[in-house]
C-alpha cells in the first residue's frame, strides 16, 4: 500500500507541476502576444516605409538607364557623324579636261562703224 500511496502523491506532484508550467506557458504566451501587438504596427510601418523606397530606387534605376542608353546612342551617333565627315574619300580625277573659253566672235561688216564721207568743200 504504501507503494501505491508514493505513486499517488508523486503523481499528484507532477499534475500540480504540470498545472504550474502551463500557468507560465500561458502568462509567457500572454505577454508575448502583447509585446507582438505593440511592435507590429511600428513593424508594419517600416516594412511599407521601406517599400515605398525600394520602389523609388527601382524607379530612379530604370531612369538611370535610359538616360545612360540615351547619352551612349547620342555619342555613337557622334562618332559615326565624326567618321564620316573625317574620313571622306577623295574623290576621282574629271575624265573630261577643262577648255578654255571660246574665242570672240570677230565682228562683221555691219558691225563696223561705218565711215563718214569726205568733206566737198
Amino acid at each position: 500500500m504504501s507503494g501505491r500511496t508514493a505513486i499517488a502523491q508523486l503523481g499528484a506532484k507532477i499534475d500540480a507541476q504540470n498545472i504550474e508550467i502551463r500557468a507560465l506557458n500561458a502568462n509567457i504566451a500572454s505577454k508575448i502576444d502583447a509585446q507582438t501587438a505593440r511592435i507590429t504596427p511600428k513593424f508594419d510601418a517600416q516594412i511599407a516605409e521601406i517599400r515605398a523606397q525600394t520602389d523609388q530606387l527601382r524607379a530612379l534605376r530604370r531612369m538611370v538607364v535610359a538616360i545612360l542608353i540615351m547619352v551612349l546612342v547620342m555619342a555613337a551617333a557622334l562618332v559615326v557623324l565624326a567618321i564620316q565627315s573625317f574620313c571622306k574619300p577623295v574623290p576621282p580625277p574629271p575624265l573630261v579636261q577643262a577648255v578654255e573659253a571660246p574665242p570672240r566672235p570677230v565682228a562683221m561688216n555691219a558691225d563696223l562703224p561705218t565711215l563718214a564721207a569726205p568733206d566737198s568743200r
